[in-house]
């Protein structure tokens, strides 16, 4: 599980701040959620202006990093957060922290990850997007059940040699957040040409079963952006139902199901992040 050592105050000008300033950032941010699902009402509401977005940012990241780390523009993100009526299911900083990821982060957000074994990693960039996606989760979860039946697809250039330990009937598990596509064309885009791999290198299609919603939220449905991702929560568990590996082409396509996620589990991972 991820740990937060410790929050900032809810700022007082922040949307729905009318919890109390003492109350820390993920377990205010947690009560929204909670208020607004148990009374059927939205999450947020539509920002009029960046002062407010800022604010509310502010919770939780440095300035620094929202003037200078990140590739968002904030007047594009609060745009596009009110046309798409995300309001409705997501605070503004958990938009944020989701398309801040789908941008560009990805990757200093994975690289940071991968440093730190489970249950240690207290980075505020990390910690709001496990947030977000924990209560994109609760909505889809709410909106339907935590159990669903997808397919969706993820493609990679690894070596050969990391994945030849991979059998059929054994658990693997992601220690970064993982993205899948409903579509192969997405997946088959991350792969490379034949003549451009490395001598140790290979294609990897991942074929995965999503059977619960636990494991990581739609956040197309979300985003609204016509992409059929998917994100994977850090350290998720995977059966592998399959491995083909062509010598010829120089690919493995490995089938996965997502590991049944204990609810008691989830919650404490989920209150972990307060």
């Amino acid at each position: 599980m991820l740990r937060v050592s410790s929050q900032s105050p809810v700022s007082p000008t922040a949307p729905h701040a009318r919890w109390a300033t003492d109350i820390r950032t993920g377990e205010a941010q947690h009560l929204r959620y909670l208020d607004a699902l148990l009374h059927g009402e939205p999450v947020s509401r539509r920002l009029e202006n960046s002062q407010l977005a800022r604010a509310e940012l502010l919770t939780v990241y440095m300035p620094d990093y929202i003037d200078s780390q990140t590739t968002l523009d904030l007047d594009d993100q609060i745009e596009m957060f009110n046309n798409a009526s995300a309001f409705r299911r997501c605070l503004f900083v958990d938009w944020y922290a989701i398309s801040d990821y789908g941008e560009a982060g990805y990757v200093g957000i994975n690289r940071l990850l991968r440093d730190y074994p489970e249950g240690t990693f207290d980075n505020a960039v990390v910690v709001q997007l496990t947030r977000a996606l924990m209560h994109q989760i609760m909505v889809e979860k709410a909106n339907n059940t935590h159990h669903c039946d997808e397919m969706l697809y993820r493609g990679e250039i690894r070596k050969l040699a990391d994945m030849l330990e991979i059998e059929e009937g054994t658990n693997i598990t992601f220690h970064a957040f993982t993205s899948a596509s409903g579509s192969d064309h997405v997946a088959h885009s991350f792969r490379a040409e034949l003549e451009y791999l490395k001598p140790d290198e290979i294609n990897v299609l991942y074929e995965i079963e999503r059977t619960t919603v636990l494991a990581g939220p739609n956040i197309t449905d979300l985003l609204r952006d016509g992409e059929e991702e998917v994100v994977f929560l850090p350290f998720s568990r995977f059966t592998v139902t399959d491995v083909a590996y062509s010598e010829a082409t120089r690919s493995m396509t490995i089938g996965l199901r997502t590991c049944d996620v204990d609810m008691h589990e989830w919650d404490q991972q989920l209150a972990s992040l307060f």
